[in-house]
């Protein structure tokens, strides 16, 4: 009988092209998932677990966190220390916990909803909608707050639109989203309109790079399947106009800055979300992913990796080195349905969720045993019988601890045949290798980790796997 083999040598493809096209997706490279829920491929030398949350002391709902927070400051205002906002609350924040908040009290206006949040000329300032529109309020560390800061206090200030408010820091000044308008704050004085885009555009996000300001936004900026015109705008700051406007088909999303390079999130026709890298005037498609588009709150970076919230996930797109080839993976879980702000201010990412009346903020941490990998399909139907003998599979991996445990599948026939094997500390010991004899016949097959019933302390790391059978003759 002839002899046939499938081995997947490491994991580092991350996601196949269209994994989210059908539950069986059968087209990409031997080393990319079909499907996937929180894993780590980060080392490029395996497959594990993903992470972990642990929710931080006072960070939730019977704690000190009674609101969504959204921006998250991705930086530290002194050691050990941070700030977010959500709802009417402005939080100090600790690698481990989340202070009594500030709440915020606009003067003449209620329904206030904290937006973002930045450290600027050693002050932090902070965005919110209300009632009547919305402003920027400013607290002088440590305590000096000042809820109504850019509409009252400042020479030319003005209520903002009521619309996503994004600050960014650009140099000596911070530029505001606002509506069409980028409004400005120089450190003394206030600007409305810096600049004006189309008339029925809505700013999504703004990055300062390249000595340019990126401005994401859509025209009319209208929810559902409605077509729209997505752009991004290139401005050097203090023309009177735009140097450039980029077009995309779609509904465009959050901005975001590595290395220097503008990185844009957006939605085509059809409903697939993209990141896409800005290179000049051009927008070059980098990964595609399931789910929503993340706000500019829902995007940060993680040991070399672009990471952003999209639904109740968090994928991650990167390569670990130079020379690896870019890869997309479902890293985590953001905690509750609703997602909040992604930020990594003290190096580790923290995450903020809700669901009804309950709110989280919470920290990577440990190993997520809620995670699974799956392989693309495999096609063993090439002999006489129309079917393949599945003979044997090994599966290496590192040493294991107490608890740590992974269950194999080989998925046959579309999911009408299971056969399934396990691995762990408590039948395996410290084994970095076991060999499994299915003995069954299919047409097809897919290959599926699952760590449901493993721990959340110690993981198990999976280097390969290979699956030998034979063709009936």
């Amino acid at each position: 009988m002839a002899k046939w083999s499938h081995k997947i040598n490491n994991f580092i493809g991350g996601f196949s092209p269209g994994y989210f096209l059908g539950d069986f997706p059968s087209f990409g490279n031997r080393n990319q998932a079909g499907k996937m829920l929180n894993c780590d491929l980060i080392d490029p030398s395996g497959l594990t677990q993903g992470k972990g949350l642990a929710t931080l002391t006072g960070g939730n709902q019977a704690g000190n966190l009674t609101t969504l927070i959204k921006g998250l400051l991705d930086k530290v205002i002194s050691a050990n220390l941070t700030y977010g906002v959500g709802g009417n609350r402005l939080y100090p924040i600790s690698p481990t916990a989340v202070s009594i908040p500030r709440i915020i009290d606009h003067p003449t206006a209620v329904g206030e909803d904290g937006e973002d949040v930045v450290l600027f000329r050693g002050k932090v300032y902070y965005s919110y909608n209300h009632s009547a529109g919305g402003d920027v309020g400013r607290l002088t560390l440590p305590s000096t707050f000042s809820d109504n800061f850019l509409s009252t206090f400042v020479p030319g200030g003005f209520t903002l639109e009521n619309a996503p408010h994004q600050l960014e820091v650009a140099e000596d000044h911070i530029f505001i989203a606002n509506g069409r308008f980028v409004s400005l704050f120089s450190g003394t004085v206030a600007t409305r309109i810096a600049l004006d885009i189309h008339q029925d555009a809505v700013i999504q996000s703004i990055v300062w790079t390249q000595h340019r300001l990126w401005i994401s936004a859509n025209r009319p900026n209208i929810g559902g399947n409605n077509k729209m015109i997505g752009s991004v705008y290139v401005w050097n700051g203090f023309a009177r106009s735009w140097e450039e406007e980029i077009r995309i088909t779609g509904r465009a999303g959050a901005l975001y800055v590595k290395g220097g390079v503008p990185y844009l999130f957006y939605q085509d026709l059809t409903g697939v979300s993209k990141l896409a890298v800005i290179d000049g005037v051009q927008i070059r498609d980098l990964t595609s992913f399931e789910g929503d588009l993340p706000r500019y709150y829902q995007v940060s970076e993680y040991k070399g990796f672009i990471i952003w919230s999209s639904g109740n996930r968090i994928f991650a797109f990167g390569a670990v080195l130079p020379k690896l080839p870019g890869l997309l993976f479902q890293l985590a879980s953001t905690g509750w349905v609703n997602s909040g702000g992604l930020s990594a201010p003290f190096g580790v990412p923290m995450t903020a969720s809700a669901e009804g009346a309950n709110f989280r903020l919470a920290r990577f941490s440990g190993f997520e045993t809620n995670s699974n990998w799956k392989s693309m399909l495999v096609d063993i139907s090439k002999s006489k019988t129309g079917k393949g003998f599945i003979e044997k599979v090994i599966v290496n991996f590192n040493p294991m601890a107490v608890g740590a445990r992974v269950d194999i599948r080989l998925n046959c026939d579309l999911g009408t045949s299971i056969w399934t094997g396990t691995i762990s500390h408590a039948l395996d010991g410290t084994a970095i290798q076991k060999i499994f004899n299915p003995n069954r016949d299919a047409h097809n097959f897919r290959i599926e980790f699952d760590f449901t019933n493993g721990s959340a302390v110690n993981n198990v790391f999976v280097r390969s796997v290979l699956v030998e059978g034979s063709f009936p003759s």
